[in-house]
């Protein structure tokens, strides 16, 4: 893969995952809806929560 192709395919991603999020805060607004977002890309985790508390998210063994 050639660094051009490489790098418009990294720009599509991050693009991608930033209007995923943005999806993820409307809803997380909503009363009664709890969101929990993990991203894992190259190693690397990106998380989201819309709720405040130290039990949320649920951790990976128990989803």
């Amino acid at each position: 893969m050639s660094a051009k192709v490489a790098n418009r395919r990294s720009e599509r991603l991050r693009r991608r995952k930033e209007t995923f999020l943005l999806k993820a805060m409307e809803l997380g607004e909503f009363p009664g809806v709890d969101i929990a977002v993990v991203i894992c890309q190259n190693g690397r985790y990106s998380t989201f929560t819309s709720v405040e508390d130290e039990s949320w998210p649920p951790s990976m063994e128990n989803l």
